[in-house]
């Protein structure tokens, strides 16, 4: 019988087991992975892409009729190609809006964050997921709108330039400089509604005014991101770079015999700039969404 002073023996405790810093980052790779995926799945039960994509559809259909029926485009591929240009720009708002604009902030205004913030998911996979999320299906309506108008440019004009490839890495790089300052917006303001207004407003007014005062001015609006998309359609003005648009004056400027200068982007520093303006956008977006505070 043993004694109140006797030691009882102690049963030796099994290690535990340790998890390998590898594989704690897989694990925090897979769990943005799934987070872009449940992004990716609601943005589809929301058909914001297959709405962007009938936007896109009528509106390609449109100016195909209008080149064919008035001919305002000539038979020369460049020339055919270059009419789609201008409409990128808008395209990328539209994205952009579609995709960023509510990404982070719903997570909010809906209080949907109260289910995802205590789970073991951090905020930077949170935030990952929806970014490629949101540059997924960008990449799948721009990859859409230049496979049309690649298609059309071969069957009208017989001819496919190389500079539609060069306009379409052009556009994913604005469209990406777009998505950061949605983002920006998305954790910035409170609602939605706001949040979707004052991105396509930004992207699709805003810095075009921007533009133009710089150059009513007389000075060049290098840092301008709307400036810089400027070279998606002048990339297709013919074999780059030789064809490639340059600075024009026109006469009424100020002044007695004034001129008037319309300035064309640089395609070296306008990737340069879209580039800043996506790493900037992103970085601003991720260090205010990491400090926002669920409210209510």
């Amino acid at each position: 019988m043993a004694t109140e002073g006797a030691t009882q023996p102690t049963v030796p405790q099994a290690p535990q087991p340790t998890v390998p810093q590898a594989d704690r980052r897989t694990a925090r790779g897979a769990r943005f992975l799934i987070v872009a995926r449940f992004e990716l799945m609601r943005q589809l039960r929301r058909r914001r892409l297959l709405i962007l994509l009938i936007i896109t559809a009528i509106f390609l259909v449109l100016l195909i009729v209008v080149i064919q029926v008035f001919r305002t485009a000539s038979a020369d591929s460049y020339s055919y190609a270059s009419s789609f240009g201008g409409f990128v720009p808008t395209l990328a708002a539209l994205a952009a809006t579609f995709f960023g604009a509510d990404a982070l902030v719903g997570e909010f205004e809906h209080r949907t964050g109260y289910l995802l913030f205590p789970q073991p998911v951090t905020r930077t996979s949170i935030f990952l997921g929806k970014l490629v999320a949101g540059f997924s299906l960008t990449a799948v309506t721009l990859a859409v709108y230049y496979g049309v108008v690649a298609t059309a440019t071969a069957i009208v004009t017989r001819g496919l330039p190389i500079e539609i490839a060069y306009s379409f890495l052009l556009a994913v790089l604005y469209s990406t400089a777009a998505l950061g300052v949605a983002f920006v917006l998305s954790s910035t303001l409170k609602g939605t509604t706001s949040a979707s207004v004052m991105t396509f407003a930004v992207l699709f007014l805003m810095l075009a005014i921007v533009t133009a005062i710089f150059s009513v001015a007389d000075l060049r609006p290098d840092g301008n991101l709307a400036f810089a998309g400027g070279t998606i359609s002048n990339i297709l003005s013919g074999p780059y770079p030789q064809a490639y648009p340059g600075d024009t004056e026109f006469p009424g400027g100020p002044g007695p015999g004034g001129r008037f200068r319309v300035y064309s982007p640089a395609v070296p520093l306008s990737i340069l700039v879209m580039a800043i303006w996506a790493a900037v956008g992103f970085g601003l977006a991720w260090a205010l969404y990491r400090r926002k505070e669920m409210k209510g």
